[in-house]
Protein backbone atom coordinates (compact mmCIF):
# COMPACT_ATOMS: atom_id res chain seq x y z
CA UNK A 1 0.00 0.00 0.00
CA UNK A 2 1.62 3.25 -1.19
CA UNK A 3 0.03 5.41 1.51
CA UNK A 4 1.31 3.17 4.29
CA UNK A 5 4.79 3.30 2.79
CA UNK A 6 4.56 7.11 2.65
CA UNK A 7 3.47 7.25 6.29
CA UNK A 8 6.40 5.05 7.33
CA UNK A 9 8.84 7.20 5.33
CA UNK A 10 7.53 10.37 6.96
CA UNK A 11 8.19 8.91 10.41
CA UNK A 12 11.90 8.45 9.65
CA UNK A 13 12.37 11.48 7.42
CA UNK A 14 14.04 13.73 9.94
CA UNK A 15 17.04 11.50 10.46
CA UNK A 16 18.61 12.66 13.71
CA UNK A 17 15.97 15.35 14.18
CA UNK A 18 12.51 14.36 15.33
CA UNK A 19 9.54 15.88 13.55
CA UNK A 20 5.93 14.96 14.10
CA UNK A 21 3.79 14.46 11.02
CA UNK A 22 1.86 17.61 11.90
CA UNK A 23 5.09 19.58 12.19
CA UNK A 24 6.33 18.27 8.84
CA UNK A 25 3.02 19.11 7.18
CA UNK A 26 2.80 22.63 8.59
CA UNK A 27 6.42 23.54 7.96
CA UNK A 28 6.32 21.99 4.48
CA UNK A 29 3.33 24.11 3.47
CA UNK A 30 4.75 27.28 4.99
CA UNK A 31 8.14 26.73 3.35
CA UNK A 32 6.71 27.59 -0.08
CA UNK A 33 7.45 31.24 -0.88
CA UNK A 34 3.93 32.13 -2.02
CA UNK A 35 2.25 30.74 1.11
CA UNK A 36 1.71 33.36 3.81
CA UNK A 37 -0.40 31.35 6.25
CA UNK A 38 -1.92 27.93 6.78
CA UNK A 39 -5.00 26.75 8.64
CA UNK A 40 -4.95 23.22 10.01
CA UNK A 41 -8.07 21.56 11.36
CA UNK A 42 -7.94 19.60 14.60
CA UNK A 43 -10.24 17.12 16.27
CA UNK A 44 -8.65 16.78 19.71
CA UNK A 45 -7.18 19.02 22.39
CA UNK A 46 -3.90 17.12 21.99
CA UNK A 47 -3.70 18.20 18.34
CA UNK A 48 -4.29 21.83 19.33
CA UNK A 49 -1.50 21.60 21.91
CA UNK A 50 0.85 19.93 19.44
CA UNK A 51 0.19 22.48 16.71
CA UNK A 52 0.57 25.49 18.98
CA UNK A 53 3.89 24.15 20.30
CA UNK A 54 5.48 23.89 16.85
CA UNK A 55 8.37 26.35 16.59
CA UNK A 56 7.65 28.05 13.28
CA UNK A 57 10.78 30.17 13.61
CA UNK A 58 12.74 26.97 12.96
CA UNK A 59 12.22 26.16 9.29
CA UNK A 60 12.71 22.77 7.72
CA UNK A 61 16.22 22.06 6.52
CA UNK A 62 16.42 22.22 2.71
CA UNK A 63 17.31 18.52 2.51
CA UNK A 64 14.15 17.48 4.35
CA UNK A 65 12.02 19.87 2.29
CA UNK A 66 13.35 18.34 -0.94
CA UNK A 67 12.78 14.81 0.38
CA UNK A 68 9.19 15.78 1.18
CA UNK A 69 8.75 17.11 -2.35
CA UNK A 70 9.87 13.76 -3.72
CA UNK A 71 7.64 11.78 -1.34
CA UNK A 72 4.53 13.83 -2.01
CA UNK A 73 4.48 13.65 -5.78
CA UNK A 74 0.99 12.71 -6.97
CA UNK A 75 0.12 9.03 -6.71
CA UNK A 76 -1.78 8.07 -9.86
Amino acid sequence: NELLTLSEQLETLGGGDTYTKNELALKYVLHHPVVASAVFGVSTVEQINENTNIKLSETLPAEIYHKLQQLTKPII
